[in-house]
């Protein structure tokens, strides 16, 4: 990506859907450094992180599936979601981030698809969660089979 950068600047601060085959492949190759293992036809390059967000809303839940969020979060995200038909369910936080309890009791109730999470100086809280509240959140939701995205 630093010599795309480099070699065609003017092409990597545009803001085109259109984009050359080498960033897929240039970012197949810096996503693969760990145990992800992309495709480049895998790979949706978007205009920014909402953006990216509410692709994945879309493309993995329908409308009427519950997608949770802390109480504090980002607004725009929740109100896009409402926007093409996805329900909220508010978990609560304390001063430590999402309390992992109210996201379990939030499941059993409203059985949400997906929850969305800033786990590192969340917005607008600037709360960071511990790795311990990290695990209990991971373990609600592959116990309750529900999609955990990061911003």
């Amino acid at each position: 990506l630093s010599r795309a950068a480099q070699d065609h600047p003017h092409e990597i601060s545009s803001y085109t859907r259109d984009f050359p085959d080498r960033w897929y492949e240039a970012g197949a190759r810096w996503l693969s450094r760990n145990s992800f293992r992309p495709t480049t036809d895998t790979i949706v390059p978007t205009l920014g992180t909402h953006a990216a967000v509410m692709a994945a809303i879309a493309a993995l839940t329908t409308p009427g599936d519950y997608v949770a969020f802390e109480h504090l979060t980002y607004s725009q995200i929740s109100r896009s979601a409402g926007l093409i038909g996805r329900r909220t369910a508010l978990v609560a936080s304390d001063d430590e981030g999402l309390d992992p309890a109210d996201f379990e009791r939030v499941c059993a109730q409203k059985h949400p698809k997906m929850i969305f999470l800033i786990p590192t100086a969340q917005n607008p809280t600037l709360v960071t969660l511990s790795p311990a509240r990290r695990e209990a959140i991971a373990r609600v939701a592959r116990e309750y089979n529900v999609i955990l995205i990061e911003d």
